[in-house]
């Protein structure tokens, strides 16, 4: 997506960085879960082509 934007190679190698390092932590109650690491996975869904 960023390429297609044509965002320079510099750029997008800086955004995947701070994106494979972020974690992060949800509130349930106002109490805090333990701290996990973010990533993107891969999802199938038979609906997707059409």
């Amino acid at each position: 997506m960023l390429r297609r934007m044509e965002f320079s190679q510099k750029w997008i190698m800086w955004i995947m960085a701070c994106l494979q390092s972020a974690r992060a932590f949800v509130l349930v109650n106002g109490s805090p879960t333990n701290e996990f690491c973010l990533h993107k996975e891969l999802r199938r869904d038979p609906l997707a082509p059409f």
